[in-house]
């Protein structure tokens, strides 16, 4: 990863990039957390996008149903016990806030939380004095996105994905964040952990990438 990223820089320039983002999924995710922290992303990333992985600043519970079983089987407790105990001992490394200074934008389904659902506070937030957490609006895609868990079509578990759908995704933001950081929570109604982002919603969450204050690649050494 360091020499893709290093190739690109040198073939764009990097006065000609505006910010370096991290994006990942579920485990992509959590390797976005560990990579960030490490000497040579903590000073040049300008934000991450975790997507069903992991929330800095305080993290919801799981769906106590969250597993996804074994292909053309209902899902075990013992099954979704042990998926939940491995994320959780691949997670507890990373529960402590990274001593970085990124924004950082959190999406998950509402079906892979318990009912407790998004915590209103973040310690992400506090760290650049934002707002309290405010609601921004509502994003409605008639439109499916285009990924999901094909292994699983005989074993569709709600918390963990169904078939591709068009939905509604509700954004809430931590406002008046210091140095122009963006701190912002989506959570999509009715979605589970593997379906795909439909386009209104992708469209939004680059908006608010693009929002963010960027250039520390450009102040990099």
């Amino acid at each position: 990863m360091h020499n893709i990223v290093d190739f690109i820089t040198a073939q764009i320039g990097k006065d000609n990039i505006k910010a370096f983002w991290l994006v990942g999924h579920s485990q992509g995710g959590m390797t976005s957390n560990r990579i960030v922290r490490t000497d040579y992303f903590k000073n040049k990333v300008d934000g991450w996008l975790s997507l069903s992985g992991g929330r800095i600043g305080g993290t919801p519970g799981r769906n106590p149903n969250f597993g996804l079983g074994r292909p053309g089987a209902a899902p075990t407790a013992r099954a979704s016990s042990a998926i939940n105990s491995s994320m959780a001992a691949a997670m507890a490394a990373l529960r402590q806030d990274p001593q970085v200074d990124i924004s950082f934008i959190y999406s998950t389904g509402r079906r892979e939380m318990d009912d407790k659902g998004l915590p209103e506070t973040s310690t992400w937030a506090t760290k650049y004095s934002c707002g309290a957490r405010v609601k921004r609006g509502e994003i409605v895609d008639t439109r499916p996105g285009y990924v999901y868990d094909s292994s699983r079509l005989n074993n569709l578990n709600p918390s963990w994905g169904l078939l591709p759908a068009g939905g509604t995704a509700e954004i809430f933001e931590f406002p008046k964040c210091q140095d122009g950081r963006v701190v912002a929570d989506v959570e999509r109604l009715d979605k589970g952990h593997t379906e795909g982002y439909e386009p209104h919603i992708t469209e939004e969450l680059v908006k608010m990438m693009l929002s963010a204050k960027g250039g520390k690649l450009q102040q990099a050494h």
